[in-house]
């Protein structure tokens, strides 16, 4: 209700006439629903009325004893409310029955500019206001996609494989994930791989439909083709290194021959049943089943005595050797030297011949050796002359095999 008086009236100045136009007025002033163009003459402070601004606009004034104060605005034609703004700093909440509908471009909390919706992109934190961003406990979803700038950002994958997918142009024309500046994997369109962005270097760059390259230290390593792979400098198989497979026929490795500027083939060729090379004139020659052994006599041995030892190669050796390895240096030699034994002496003053060989033999199981009538004789290398071998500082070596 209006909050209005008629002031001091003077009996002898005020006539019945006027008192009561006077009271007329506090009444219409005090219960007004008047409504026109403009506030009525008889308008007293707090009374409220309806300004006809035109057919479909009727705004809800209030006389505030110097001026009108539009409380709000009626839409005639929607049946609509539209108030002005108001501060609401003292009100605990509101609450809304229905959509809430903005004529503004933003709402603030706390000071700050929180939603903009001011153009064609709803805005969130719009000046930076909050400083630390924006946080959900939930998840945020976006099925259109997410941009982390005006064009670049992720959308949902084209492909037939993968999570999420890059959208807009990458950095230096190459799309993909960088891990937090030191890794990136990215594509071009016409290549894909992982990449150093410390170093600025490949690490591993694959052409769709083509080549596979390996890298280290910037350079290529291995290249993977439809052919197989090409090692680029050293290759170390710190087990064991296979060639070729079951059912798979014959298995080569080829070594370049820089003589003749061509590759020559070493391997097993499977219809010969045996390991092949290929000479410098290009004839691919057999190894053959070449299987070789050392044996030792070591725990001690005399003259004109036989010893057998078995030679575990699984066939007959077809060449055989026996030699005499010092063990304690004398007479000039050192221990660790081999030396092979001659087998008669005619330098005795009757011309008699002295047997102080070493005669070697061999079986299918078995290779034998049998001292001299007068054991192993060497030469001295310390002086001229002639010296007897001991089993204390030599033992006895046998070397045989079949190619």
């Amino acid at each position: 209700m209006a909050q209005a008086n008629l002031g001091t009236i003077d009996p002898s100045t005020t006539s019945g006439t006027d008192l009561s136009t006077l009271l007329s007025n506090f009444d219409d002033a005090v219960t007004s629903g008047h409504s026109g163009a403009a506030r009525p003459a008889y308008a007293l402070q707090g009374m409220t009325w309806t300004q006809i601004v035109s057919a479909s606009q009727h705004n809800i004034m209030y006389y505030d004893g110097d001026a009108d104060i539009e409380f709000g605005r009626f839409d005639v034609a929607n049946n609509r409310l539209t108030m002005r703004p108001y501060d609401l700093a003292t009100i605990a909440g509101v609450t809304a029955g229905g959509d809430i509908a903005s004529n503004g471009t933003y709402f603030r909390g706390g000071g700050k500019r929180a939603i903009q919706f001011s153009d064609s992109l709803l805005r969130l934190n719009p000046d930076g206001d909050f400083a630390n961003g924006i946080f959900t406990p939930g998840l945020i979803r976006a099925d259109g996609g997410a941009l982390v700038d005006s064009v670049r950002g992720i959308k949902n994958v084209t492909g037939d494989y993968g999570t999420v997918q890059t959208v807009g142009a990458g950095i230096g024309s190459w799309a993909g994930y960088n891990i937090d500046g030191n890794a990136a994997f990215m594509s071009n369109g016409s290549g894909y791989g992982l990449y150093d962005d410390v170093n600025n270097q490949w690490g591993v760059l694959c052409t769709p439909a083509g080549n596979t390259d390996l890298y280290a230290g910037g350079a290529v390593k291995v290249t993977a083709d439809a052919s197989g792979a090409i090692v680029q400098g050293r290759l170390h198989a710190t087990d064991q290194m296979y060639v070729g497979n079951n059912g798979g026929g014959d298995s080569w490795i080829q070594f370049y021959d820089d003589n003749s500027n061509t590759w020559r083939y070493f391997g097993w060729d499977d219809s010969a049943n045996s390991f092949v090379y290929e000479d410098n004139a290009g004839a691919i020659k057999s190894i053959g089943a070449a299987n070789f052994v050392e044996l030792t006599r070591g725990s001690g041995w005399a003259q004109n005595t036989r010893y057998n030892i078995n030679h575990n190669l699984g066939t007959t050796p077809n060449f055989g050797y026996a030699f005499l390895r010092c063990k304690t240096s004398e007479f000039g030699w050192s221990a660790g030297q081999w030396a092979a034994t001659g087998t008669t002496d005619r330098s005795n003053n009757d011309g008699s011949q002295l047997d102080f060989g070493i005669t070697i033999g061999w079986s299918s199981t078995q290779a034998w050796v049998k001292t001299g009538t007068e054991g192993p004789y060497l030469r001295r290398l310390d002086t001229n002359g002639w010296m007897k071998p001991t089993a204390a500082n030599w033992e006895i070596k046998i070397l045989v095999g079949s190619v």
